[in-house]
Formats: C-alpha cells, sequence, structure tokens
C-alpha cells in the first residue's frame, strides 16, 4: 500500500554542464573579468529575483573554443518540462555576455558566459539555481 502511494522522484534541476566546461580549483579570470563577471550576474539576478528566491551560485570555465549553441542544444534536450526564459538572452546581452535560462515549479536554472576573449584563452561561465521564493 505505501508503495503504491510513492512517487518517482523527478530531478528538479538541471545537471551540471558537460565537459569541455569545468569547475577550476581557483578562480583564474582576475579582477578585471571577475567585476564584469559580478556585474551580469547582478543583472540576471535583478531580472529574476522578483519571480525567485536568492540563487546559488557556481562558478565554472570553459576553453575559448567551447561551443555555447551546443552547449545551449545539450540543455534543451534535458529541459523537458521546463519553460525557456527567454528573457535572460537580452538581459545577459545588455550586462555584456551571454546566456540562457530555463524555468519549472517556481525554481530557474540560468547559464551564462563572458567572451572568451575577454577572458584570454577561456569564459568564465556562472551558473544560478533558483529556488522557490520564501
Amino acid at each position: 500500500m505505501l508503495a503504491a502511494c510513492q512517487k518517482e522522484p523527478t530531478a528538479m534541476t538541471l545537471p551540471d554542464p558537460p565537459a569541455p566546461i569545468v569547475r577550476p580549483a581557483e578562480y583564474a579570470f582576475g579582477d578585471h573579468i571577475a567585476s564584469a563577471e559580478e556585474h551580469l550576474v547582478g543583472q540576471i539576478d535583478q531580472s529574476l529575483r522578483g519571480r525567485f528566491d536568492k540563487p546559488v551560485e557556481a562558478h565554472l570555465s570553459a576553453p575559448a573554443e567551447t561551443d555555447f549553441a551546443a552547449v545551449r542544444r545539450w540543455y534543451g534536450e534535458r529541459a523537458e518540462g521546463w519553460q525557456a526564459l527567454p528573457d535572460v538572452e537580452a538581459v545577459a546581452r545588455a550586462g555584456g555576455g551571454q546566456g540562457f535560462g530555463f524555468a519549472r515549479d517556481g525554481q530557474a536554472f540560468v547559464m551564462l558566459w563572458l567572451a572568451p576573449d575577454a577572458a584570454k584563452g577561456a569564459s568564465p561561465v556562472t551558473i544560478l539555481r533558483y529556488g522557490k521564493p520564501g
């Protein structure tokens, strides 16, 4: 009887990105890039804060040759049941970077990155995972 009442577990968030995007041991982009990344994250956070709670941030790194269009498609294939957040792309561009996002059930997943040339051979990548507002 108890087993009949249990629901199948569902993934409430999208996964971390595939290789070659990695979590570096330390932030190696310098103060200028860190400031640009912080500005970009702030712009996105400001646009989403009314709909979602404070995000959990993950700072990653991607080689300059990373095909972010392919990464976006990879997430699109895994985002069944999630709705695209089209405003993320426009806000990211206005904030000096690029990005995309998805939302579902009061949660959001956003991936942002700066242009590879801004980081001399690599792109800083930030993932924001938003939960339901408190």
